[in-house]
């Protein structure tokens, strides 16, 4: 069977499969086995287990589940609540502040986990019905916290950094350094987006009356103290060259579970 027909097929049977909603990981084996035993035969089925443990047996992978639960109990300390008080109270003065705020919140929760997921959780459940309740568009409010909530996946430490360094090889320590301007770059040209749309269009975000003094702004600084030790124990090791990937976010963990313990976040 030719290999043009293999994969027509192949497509065939992941489109039918995700159409009649099977799940992502279950269309993705059946069609992928299916074209290795149409081109393969039993001999390649049987290849399979052999390549997937090749695959997972890596140590840099361990890093992934290790962000992802320091996402997970980042969620619970509260530190996304604080990062957006702290981020509004500067950025009142500006049209569309709030949303510019999420936007920022979000890279800096980024910075901290590299979970998309924990980042929209924290800040969004926050972020959104605050701007609601003050009269913000409600298609800039999803927006803004949709869009920016993607920036972990280009701010390190990303876990597709990590997924990419261990399946072609490049250092992750190299990739995470060279997220960073492109990362920050992205969240200024989405904060200068909301900054033009409010500016032709002032109804999507309403103009804050209460004027912000410099104590106000300055006094919440300390709360901001949890998100900077985290950036410094994770980014810090690895960019210093004192811990791999895998040891930072093992080092991550254990800073984010004493910040729980500290905040009395954690039952």
């Amino acid at each position: 069977m030719s290999i043009s027909l293999v994969f027509i097929i192949v497509l065939g049977i992941l489109f039918v499969l995700m159409s009649l909603g099977s799940p992502i990981f279950i269309s993705l084996g059946l069609s992928g086995a299916t074209g290795i035993y149409l081109i393969m035969g039993t001999r390649g089925l049987f290849q399979v287990p052999f390549s997937i443990f090749s695959q997972l047996n890596s140590f840099i992978l361990v890093a992934i589940p290790l962000f992802i639960l320091m996402g997970e109990l980042i969620f619970v300390t509260g530190i996304g609540r604080d990062i957006f008080y702290v981020s509004s109270k500067w950025l009142n003065d500006v049209p569309g502040g709030l949303a510019i705020a999420t936007i920022y919140s979000s890279a800096l929760f980024g910075a901290m986990c590299g979970v998309s997921i924990a980042g929209v959780a924290a800040i969004g459940t926050i972020a959104i019905p605050e701007m609601l309740d003050r009269g913000y568009d409600k298609p800039l409010a999803a927006g803004a916290i949709a869009a920016s909530g993607a920036l972990a996946v280009l701010i390190p430490p990303s876990i597709s950094f990590i997924l990419y360094g261990s399946l072609s090889g490049v250092s992750v320590a190299k990739l995470f350094i060279g997220g960073i301007v492109p990362g920050l770059v992205l969240a200024t040209m989405m904060a200068i987006y909301v900054l033009i749309r409010v500016w032709r269009n002032p109804k999507l975000a309403p103009k804050e009356f209460e004027h912000v003094t410099w104590k106000e702004k300055i006094t919440p600084l300390i709360k901001l103290w949890p998100a900077i030790l985290l950036i410094l124990l994770v980014l810090g090791t690895i960019y210093t060259g004192v811990c791999t990937p895998t040891e930072s976010g093992a080092i991550g963990v254990a800073g984010a579970l004493l910040i729980t313990i500290i905040n009395r976040r954690l039952n």
